[in-house]
């Protein structure tokens, strides 16, 4: 463990690959240390996706990777992200840009963003997966809801 605590100071990315490649092979004991709250592995992974974060938003779906095998608190910290990610649906004057494109959020449901501006809706889709696939049923419906325009804000 010491080994792998070394190695965190010299690189982030190495000692959250190589702690990743160590467990797998049952070679971490977070027993013996308990100076993190969380398991070793899980740890070094949550530093490393808030460095992608930080370093730049747009990693945000790589980030979510990252969490997605950190358990619950990896999770929650991939809802937070969800929360925080802009999906694009303001005008340079702040008004919703809505036209004849659409996307599925739901059966039945469908979610008009502008043609002119194929971002919003490939981040408002990216998102919706994302959110779909670790389960967070109410973040996808809050996003579905915020990009359909059936919030009442602007």
């Amino acid at each position: 463990m010491q080994a792998l605590v070394r190695c965190n100071q010299l690189s982030l990315w190495l000692s959250t690959h190589l702690t990743d490649l160590l467990e797998k092979l049952d070679l971490v004991d977070d027993d013996d240390d308990e100076t993190y709250e969380l398991p070793l592995r899980d740890y070094f992974v949550i530093q490393y996706a808030d460095m992608l974060l930080m370093s730049n938003p747009g990693y945000w779906e790589i980030g979510c990777d990252y969490l997605s095998g950190c358990g619950a608190q990896g999770v929650g910290r991939i809802r937070e992200i969800l929360r925080r990610t802009r999906l694009g649906l303001e005008s340079s004057k702040g008004v919703r840009q809505i036209s004849d494109t659409t996307m599925s959020c739901e059966e039945g449901q469908d979610i008009e963003v502008d043609r002119a501006a194929d971002e919003p809706l490939e981040t408002i889709n990216a998102v919706i997966k994302v959110a779909a696939e670790h389960g967070l049923e109410d973040e996808r419906r809050e996003i579905c809801r915020v990009s359909s325009g059936t919030d009442g804000s602007v």
